[in-house]
């Protein structure tokens, strides 16, 4: 468990609870993100993004400045982290830095913005970004292409967006994967049924198929001496 606090970073046990160490950043961390490899992403109040390293003693590198820096989010299939820089309307798409290895040179690329990114949301196969702006829309990025494909139109000043999984696992919509959950239930329930009716069934079902004579010849056997 990772927490930014004023001027460091405190590490905990999710499960103990007990605390693991402190990571100095004078700069005041803000945001945090933890995308799949041994390096945690800090954004600070001093407009600078800075790398991690989850292997002790935490190292702290220095990545990218100038900016101002909200909430990130990182492509899963790549790696790649998408940083919200409010003071020069773009992302800013940083490479994945791995531990041992020379620090790459950042920002890979930036996405340019009509408008002051609050946040950003990539899908988890990384095909797709959604960037909240505060202009009250709603940027949708072809992740790949690193093209803009389309702006929504929310209204208000977007702060924060998240994505759900994609491509859904039922439906393509909320109310289709809904229908697929209530059928899910209803098959289950079924399921259940059969399995207490079917037995009875069979069973008398068997019952009335007996030959009355197979009880008649037991009867007239007579017992063992």
């Amino acid at each position: 468990l990772w927490v930014a606090n004023p001027s460091s970073i405190s590490i905990f046990d999710d499960i103990s609870g007990k605390a693991l160490g402190i990571v100095p950043l004078p700069d005041g961390p803000r945001y945090l993100s933890i995308p799949p490899g041994a390096t945690v992403y800090a954004t600070t109040t001093k407009g600078t993004v800075v790398a991690v390293d989850l292997n002790a003693p935490y190292t702290a590198t220095p990545l990218i400045s100038g900016g101002d820096y909200g909430p990130m989010d990182y492509d899963a299939s790549t790696g790649e982290v998408y940083v919200p820089d409010r003071k020069n309307n773009q992302f800013v798409v940083l490479t994945p830095l791995n531990a041992g290895f020379k620090v790459p040179k950042e920002p890979n690329y930036v996405l340019k913005l009509a408008a002051r990114p609050s946040s950003i949301a990539i899908t988890n196969d990384g095909q797709l970004g959604f960037g909240a702006l505060d202009n009250g829309s709603v940027a949708l990025y072809d992740i790949p292409a690193r093209q803009l494909i389309a702006t929504i139109q929310t209204g208000g000043s977007p702060r924060f967006i998240i994505s759900g999984v994609y491509p859904p696992t039922f439906g393509t919509t909320p109310q289709q994967a809904s229908l697929f959950v209530q059928a899910a239930n209803i098959a289950g329930y079924l399921i259940v049924v059969a399995l207490l009716i079917v037995p009875i069934i069979l069973f008398r079902h068997y019952a009335r198929r007996r030959d009355p004579k197979d009880d008649e010849k037991k009867a007239k056997v007579p017992p063992a001496s």
